[in-house]
Order: structure tokens, then sequence, then C-alpha cells
């Protein structure tokens, strides 16, 4: 009632009450969270494909005193399209540059051959597709490295020039070996389990006396990147 009153003698007097309002701080905008940068591509030559080198339909695939060296500068140099442009040989039909593979040399009856290492899956369906007879000297070869040894076989599609193969054991005795044509689409078969398998410009197995039963001095170095498990045993021999 007191209060009342007096508010009433006020309003009648004239008197203007200003009624103070909290002041309410308007919150600031909360910065958006921070984009992350994406790292760069993976290099070409690295991980495979080159970033503007077509993919090859109908890669040839894998049923199918010496030492190893890297062929690269370095196992961490990121190669980019123009170092691969810049590689003694590039070959622009070619998802790897033979420059980018691991080299070896290999002993056969007292004689030796330089050797690139195909030893994942993803190179070994290119192997020597697209090499013409100048990128590939008689004493260069590929040689195709399994996880295992098991019935193997190869065709020539896309292969412009005749190579002379040899299935080689885990023994690293070899196996069988053939001789293949260009662009033949018929399966070469190893006619026994291989765990190896050496490609060579034509002639080079008679050059060097490769045959059923030759030792070839493969280095330990040389080994499969594929981890896959060997086919399981059973009572009606291996599975798949």
């Amino acid at each position: 009632m007191k209060r009342l009153s007096i508010l009433a003698v006020l309003l009648i007097a004239g008197c203007k009450i200003q009624v103070d309002q909290p002041t309410v701080q308007k919150p600031t905008d909360t910065p958006a969270p921070a984009t992350a940068s994406k790292g760069p591509a993976p290099a070409a030559g690295t991980q495979g494909k080159s970033p503007d080198t077509a993919t090859k339909p109908d890669a040839k695939p894998s049923a199918t005193g010496s030492s190893a060296t890297a062929a690269t500068p370095s196992a961490d140099k990121v190669l980019t399209t123009d170092d691969l442009k810049k590689m003694p040989g590039y070959n622009p039909d070619r998802i790897y540059q033979l420059g980018t593979f691991q080299t070896a040399t290999l002993g056969i009856n007292g004689q030796s051959l330089k050797t690139w290492i195909a030893d994942t899956e993803s190179k070994q369906q290119e192997g020597l597709m697209f090499v013409k007879d100048k990128d590939i000297t008689p004493d260069e070869s590929m040689i195709f490295v399994f996880p295992y040894a098991k019935e193997q076989g190869f065709w020539m599609k896309n292969t412009y020039i005749p190579l002379d193969i040899a299935y080689i054991g885990s023994d690293k005795t070899v196996v069988s070996t053939a001789t293949m044509k260009p662009f033949d689409e018929n399966n070469v078969p190893s006619h026994g389990a291989a765990q190896y398998a050496l490609e060579m410009k034509v002639g080079t197995l008679s050059r060097l006396g490769i045959q059923k039963g030759t030792k070839i001095d493969i280095p330990d170095s040389v080994k499969s990147q594929d981890q896959a498990p060997p086919p399981q045993m059973g009572m009606g021999g291996p599975a798949g």
C-alpha cells in the first residue's frame, strides 16, 4: 500500500520514472571450424597410374651373383608426370614406366641378365605391354614374382614384340620354356608349379642355354609384394 501511494503521488506530480533495462550482450558468431586441407595426390609411378594416363583395358592377367637395386633415385621421391616424361624410354601408352621398376641382376649359366622386377599384381597385369623393340636390349628382361608357386599362364595381349618365357619353380629351377608371338591371346601355360616367370627378348633362351632344369640365380631380395596366402590343401589337392 505504501509503495502504491508514493507511485501515485509521483505520477500526479508529472514525474517520469525510468526503469533501467538490463543490457543483454548479443552472443558473437562462433567461427566455423577450419576446413582440413587435402594432401597431395599419389605421385605417378609410386601408386600406379599417371594422373593423365588412361587405364589400359584387357591387361595381361597373372593366372597366372646377383643384387637388387632401386631404379628410382629415392624410395621417398614423389614422381610427377613431368618427371616420368624426362625418363629415358618414356612410353605414353604405359601405366608403369620401366624406369620406375626396381631391378636385379640374374645369374644364368655363368652369364648375367638385367631384369625389371614385377612384384605386384598390377605391375604383372601390364608386364611388357606396349614396349617396343628399341625399349629393351637382349641383356634386359622382366621377372614376375608371385607369392607362392602354382600353375601359371601368360598371353601376349597388347604386346608388340615376340618374347621368350621361362617359368621357374620356388627352388629357382626352370619348370618349362616357350616362345610367344606378338598379340597372341592364347594362353601359354607353365605345365607345372611356378613362382617366377621370366620374359626376355626372343632368342635369349637359346643364347643363354635356358631350358627345363636350368638353375637361375635369383637374389633372395626379389620377393612378391602381394601377401596372398598359399592354397589350402585338402583331400582333392589345392583349392580353387
